[in-house]
């Protein structure tokens, strides 16, 4: 919703609010779902396989803003 409004209004301070609301999403989720895993099947790894699939994430969306912010913009 916050990425919808931010292009109707070219906010770009809401548009990286709407970034960075994404991000702590799914940094949430892989939390809950190495902790669920953990709990419910005793698998002591899945919190640390559900920490590098967010980082492999993070990483990937990282280098798509230092290229927006170079000037090429990673998305068009």
């Amino acid at each position: 919703m916050k990425c919808g409004l931010a292009h109707g209004l070219r906010s770009e301070a809401l548009r990286n609010d709407a970034a960075s609301s994404l991000t702590c999403g799914y940094m949430a989720g892989a939390v809950l779902v190495g902790v669920a895993c953990t709990t419910l099947f005793d698998w002591w790894w899945a919190e640390g396989l559900a920490a590098f699939v967010f980082l492999f994430w993070l990483v990937q969306e990282t280098r798509e803003a230092i290229e927006e912010v170079r000037g090429g913009r990673a998305d068009d």
